[in-house]
């Protein structure tokens, strides 16, 4: 499955063919501070879109990594070992003539279980501490 995840206007004029369109700043960020969603959200976007412990996913955006990067880590964060980010972003899969859409995506809804990994999410204690680690 390959997330794009640009602004829902951008994905309506042109995306990867068969790409489903998250919005980085609608589906994986949270309130004023931009935290975390909730688990509970999170997993109905992942189950709405049709993901499951099979699928893999392919994350891709504009020429800003960063938000594409987003995604691929909360898809880690909740376990799900098939996640990748696309070697480049629209405009390089455009510009290499690779098959580009105007048609909506929707997939069929399946039951996506979160096998959360917290190794690689750490409380604001653990940084504070990591901070002010004196290195010997």
């Amino acid at each position: 499955m390959i997330i794009d995840v640009r602004k829902e206007d951008l994905y309506k004029k042109m995306h990867i063919k068969n790409a489903i369109n998250f919005p980085v700043f609608k589906y994986f960020f949270y309130g004023k501070n931009l935290m975390l969603p909730p688990l509970d959200k999170l997993v109905k976007t992942f189950s709405d879109a049709g993901v499951d412990d099979k699928t893999n996913l392919i994350v891709y955006g504009n020429k800003e990594l960063i938000w594409a990067a987003r995604a691929y880590w909360i898809g880690k964060l909740l376990g799900h070992k098939n996640t990748a980010l696309l070697g480049g972003n629209f405009l390089s899969w455009k510009n290499a003539s690779y098959p580009i859409s105007k048609n909506t995506q929707r997939n069929k809804p399946k039951k996506f279980i979160p096998r959360v990994d917290d190794s690689i999410m750490k409380t604001k204690l653990a940084t504070f501490i990591a901070i002010n680690k004196k290195i010997i």
